[in-house]
């Protein structure tokens, strides 16, 4: 919801270039958000044949190596995880540029060709959550919620209002007194 104002820069050739703002309130909704992760990587597994003693002299400790296949190359391994985000609503602060072209068709009708930044500010989901998982994850943050538009509009005028005529640029001279002789 916005209200906006346009001031008409004046007309040349017929054509009249306006600008204009606007301010307002957003009301936004994500809803049935979710992301679904899939990576692929190396698959590790203890190195027995390299144990690892420490200053202790108890038991070794183990690193990780590469699992090969009887080929000799490396084994991959794919993961997945997908993560639900509860819907919610936000309202923001709005905010809209215009700027464009008029062209008289007729003193009553014009077409249009503008320009329009819109900016809805912010929105974010609700809590998170995995389903295999107890645990919640944290809300998705949504910032600058913002369009960049080009319009083709008409105008029509209901009702002509016509604008006073200018004053002449010089006066015209007072006429001298009206004299009567009998």
């Amino acid at each position: 919801m916005l209200a906006n104002a346009y001031f008409d820069l004046g007309t040349w050739y017929g054509i009249t270039p306006f600008i204009g703002g606007g301010v307002g309130y957003a009301f936004n909704h994500i809803s049935s958000y979710s992301t679904n992760q899939q990576f692929t990587s190396p698959t590790y597994g203890y190195d027995y044949g390299n144990p690892v003693y420490g200053c202790d002299c108890g038991a070794p400790s183990y690193n990780y190596k590469p699992v090969y296949d009887s080929n000799g190359n490396p084994v991959y391994n794919t993961n997945s995880g997908t993560k639900f985000y509860k819907d919610k609503s936000s309202g923001s602060f709005a905010w809209a540029l215009h700027a464009g072209l008029a062209y008289n068709v007729t003193d009553a009708f014009k077409v249009e060709l503008a320009y329009r930044y819109l900016n809805l500010g912010k929105a974010e989901t609700g809590a998170g959550y995995v389903p295999c998982c107890t645990g919640s994850l944290q809300a998705i943050k949504v910032k600058d919620i913002e369009a960049h538009d080009v319009k083709i509009g008409l105008r029509y005028y209901l009702g002509g209002v016509v604008a006073a005529p200018l004053p002449p640029l010089m006066p015209e001279p007072i006429p001298g007194p009206l004299v009567r002789k009998y």
